[in-house]
């Protein structure tokens, strides 16, 4: 059987008790006398569509007029749609080469404010200012400072070559990594001298000497190439030589075999050097290196009692024990952390896990010669302390002198960390950024 359909007078009346019964719920009355819930209720549509129209007007205030009140306060200017920054200076906009210059000019981290362009002519203009090719800033928060700085040299034989050259050298701006072991060493050659790069430093060494080639085992190590980059990472030391013992040879006034100055003496698996004070505790190395040249003798404790102690033989830049040689292909790394560059750590990590294929090149590269090639660091404008000033280092690898700590905080840098000279003084050099700079006419 079909429905019968719903009347409009049974829909009207539904209503009515609809709100007969809200009133008894909220006017405890279910009598109907008046409906000052109808009145509510259009009171509040009325509110809310009052409402919906000032925001829609006060939003296309703001796109017609956007922050005016702000633009009046506001130092340095964004130009929407166009990105150009402008600064107000003694009461003129000018032209900004970029926003490092307009803070340095300003003396002062100021966060842009967006204009319209025709909002510019609210001011008398004024002439370009700026330095071109300073780096980019934030116009938030700055990259932090990155813990540590090296210096990457990669060598590689080519086709028909024997020996490796040197192929790349990247500056990298990061965590320091893991140090190749201790004990470990390499021998190197930058096409005139041939160093030791031992110990977190640099000595010069050479390997035509017999006494010290064999104290080293430099048999057993490959010579690599070496960037004059990599080699200013590394502090350098007094060249290899015996150690400073006396004259050799010299007698001592004491029984055999302590009795010549330099003769080297095992005692029980000790190691230990005539002196004129006495004997002396030596290292392996040098010990092999001493006894090449005055000789090596055996005794018992009984013999080494009857001999004053003396003070351990300084070794110089000779390593305690023979090294273990890196070899001469491949990455070679030298990074430390701090201004001073203290603990300079030798590294040869593989090429995956120094993600050289990321490095920005650099102008000037020029692969095996004197340059550096590229850059690994952070993909923004990074600040750092150093044993020559306040550095600023761009996203791209360029290196910028800040004039102090007071241009470095009007750049939005307030308190750089520390990274060792040494490691970036390799990186291409952009012009200062200074105030006085920054406020020179185009």
């Amino acid at each position: 059987m079909p429905r019968t359909p719903t009347t409009p007078a049974q829909v009207s009346g539904h209503r009515f008790l609809v709100r007969q019964v809200q009133h008894a719920l909220v006017r405890a009355d279910a009598r109907m006398l008046h409906d000052p819930l109808r009145t509510r209720a259009r009171a509040q549509a009325a509110s809310a569509v009052l409402l919906a129209l000032l925001a829609a007007g006060s939003l296309v205030l703001g796109l017609f007029r956007p922050a005016a009140g702000a633009a009046d306060d506001a130092a340095v200017l964004l130009v929407r749609g166009t990105g150009a920054i402008h600064v107000r200076l003694d009461g003129r906009v000018h032209p900004a080469a970029n926003l490092a210059s307009a803070r340095l000019a300003l003396g002062r981290a100021e966060t842009p404010a967006r204009i319209p362009a025709t909002a510019l002519g609210r001011w008398p203009a004024g002439p370009a200012i700026g330095i071109p090719g300073a780096p980019d800033v934030p116009a938030g928060d700055p990259a932090p400072t990155p813990a540590a700085a090296g210096v990457c040299d990669h060598a590689a034989a080519g086709a028909g070559e024997d020996a490796p050259r040197l192929r790349r050298t990247l500056v990298r701006l990061g965590p320091a990594g893991r140090a190749a072991p201790a004990g470990s060493a390499a021998l190197a050659f930058d096409g005139r001298r041939h160093w030791l790069l031992a110990e977190g430093s640099r000595a010069r060494v050479d390997p035509a000497d017999p006494v010290l080639a064999r104290a080293l085992g430099l048999g057993a190590a490959e010579v690599r190439p070496v960037s004059p980059a990599l080699l200013r990472a590394l502090p350098e030391r007094a060249p290899v030589a015996l150690p400073e013992v006396g004259r050799l040879g010299a007698p001592t006034g004491r029984a055999a075999p302590f009795d010549r100055v330099g003769a080297v003496v095992r005692v029980e698996g000790r190691n230990l050097v005539a002196v004129a004070a006495g004997a002396a505790e030596v290292d392996p190395v040098p010990a092999a290196a001493l006894a090449a040249v005055a000789g090596v003798a055996e005794a018992d404790a009984r013999a080494l009692a009857r001999v004053p102690v003396a003070p351990r033989v300084d070794r110089g830049s000779l390593p305690a024990t023979i090294p273990d040689w890196l070899p001469a292909a491949g990455w070679l790394c030298a990074g430390a952390a701090g201004a001073d560059g203290a603990a300079v750590r030798l590294r040869a990590p593989a090429a995956g896990r120094l993600r050289a294929d990321a490095a920005v090149a650099l102008p000037g590269a020029d692969g095996p010669g004197p340059a550096v090639d590229g850059y690994l660091g952070p993909a923004a404008t990074v600040a750092a302390v150093t044993g020559a000033g306040i550095q600023l280092i761009s996203a791209t690898g360029i290196r910028h002198r800040v004039a102090g700590p007071a241009a470095a905080a009007a750049l939005g840098y307030p308190g750089p960390g520390p990274l060792p000279w040494a490691m970036l003084a390799g990186l291409p050099e952009g012009p200062e950024l200074s105030g006085a700079a920054a406020r020179a006419t185009g």
